[in-house]
């Protein structure tokens, strides 16, 4: 997100409160470094807006206890890898909520930068905030790796560049010069942070919209830069996050030519509806099979993946546990192609930042406050809903 957001809420990103192992002292709030937002609100923005409203009546279990799989149906982990992006509560205690998302058998958490806030002048690096030394400082510690996600040259919202870049094309061999500039002063604050991915852009899809002109200088860049990249992490996959709209809608066929040359699909997803209305739980079975028909034989990583619990979205508590008890099955049934999901997010975010989203997005129905303030599989309070119970059981059965 832009960085408009840098005083919100650090989500999936590496600012320690208080004490714990790598703290720097200071607000498990600060995310001056970070690309500062919810990572995934603008893609679900653009995703409910235009959705027409498939997948079905919306039915829950009605039960109010915990849902499983039944162990005779469930499949070992093996080589998944399972996340939750985490944020702290209301008490603001972000070791205190890791602790909790490793409870659920997390491997890695996410970390979002944007290259224009670490390069503060040209061919200057002086963040005022260096999320990534902070990274390698805390999480090793903690027995975590990353996912990471630079969210430039392009994010949800558009362009992400050094003002003195902002209007080249970014194909033009001065961007791509510089941002190996930026990828060599990047990954040497992170010399042994674990890495699950490198993802050069995030939900790229939007501001590319169906301009083919756009996508082909965004696929010369990348096709430029992710060899520089893979070369300092090799073995790491390397691609570029997209909503699951620009994967499979009408302009899919831009995407999968960009992907051609990427290490794996990544797909940021939240099943609504217009006006952020939910879809069935179950539809993820369909959502999923989607993708593995695009993309047979390549692996897919669910980057983002969040279902929202508020009545204003025609969800509830029990929908949300009943998403993710069809997102495990669903897993089970398709090893050989999903490799890894990360859930959004571990807590509800705060009222008065709901506020300050709907400000910034100029929209403010009922159904995206309700989306913005339930995405959280715990409440903001630090309460356990259902669907973490569910979460923190399927993924003890596999093996997390």
């Amino acid at each position: 997100m832009h960085k408009v957001f840098a005083t919100l809420l650090l989500i999936g990103s590496a600012a320690c409160s208080g004490s714990g192992a790598g703290s720097t002292g200071g607000s498990g709030a600060s995310a001056g470094a970070t690309s500062g937002g919810l990572s995934g609100i603008g893609g679900a923005v653009g995703g409910a807006m235009s959705a027409g409203g498939t997948g079905g009546t919306v039915a829950s279990s009605g039960t109010g206890g915990l849902v499983t799989g039944g162990a005779g149906g469930v499949v070992p982990k093996g080589a998944r890898l399972f996340g939750i992006d985490t944020q702290a509560a209301s008490d603001n205690d972000y070791d205190k909520a890791l602790t909790v998302a490793q409870s659920a058998g997390i491997e890695f958490v996410s970390l979002t930068v944007l290259w224009e806030q670490m390069e503060t002048t040209p061919g200057v690096f002086n963040p005022a905030f260096n999320a990534l030394a902070i990274s390698e400082a805390y999480y090793p510690a903690r027995n975590l790796r990353i996912g990471l996600s630079i969210a430039s040259p392009l994010d949800t919202n558009g362009r992400h560049l050094p003002a003195d870049l902002a209007t080249l094309p970014l194909d033009d061999p001065q961007v791509i010069a510089r941002f190996k500039q930026f990828v060599d002063w990047a990954f040497a604050q992170i010399p042994t942070l674990g890495l699950v991915y490198i993802s050069i852009g995030n939900e790229v899809d939007s501001p590319l919209g169906a301009n083919p002109t756009e996508w082909g200088r965004y696929t010369t860049f990348f096709n430029a830069v992710a060899p520089y990249v893979r070369a300092k992490r090799p073995g790491v996959p390397v691609g570029t996050k997209m909503q699951f709209s620009g994967l499979t809608g009408a302009d899919s066929s831009l995407a999968q030519a960009h992907n051609t040359n990427a290490d794996g699909v990544f797909v940021n997803h939240y099943p609504l509806q217009g006006d952020f209305q939910v879809r069935a739980p179950d539809v993820i079975n369909g959502d999923m099979d989607a993708l593995v028909a695009l993309y047979p034989g390549r692996r897919i990583f669910f980057t983002e993946l969040g279902y929202p619990s508020s009545p204003a979205c025609s969800s509830s508590e029990n929908l949300q546990r009943d998403f993710y008890l069809q997102v495990f099955r669903a897993w089970d049934a398709r090893t050989g192609s999903i490799g890894l999901i990360q859930i959004d997010w571990l807590h509800d975010i705060a009222p008065a930042k709901i506020d300050e989203f709907t400000l910034y997005y100029g929209l403010a129905t009922a159904g995206f406050k309700g989306y913005l303030g339930s995405l959280g599989i715990r409440t903001y309070d630090g309460v356990d809903k259902p669907a973490f119970v569910t979460v923190k059981a399927e993924a003890a059965l596999r093996g997390w």
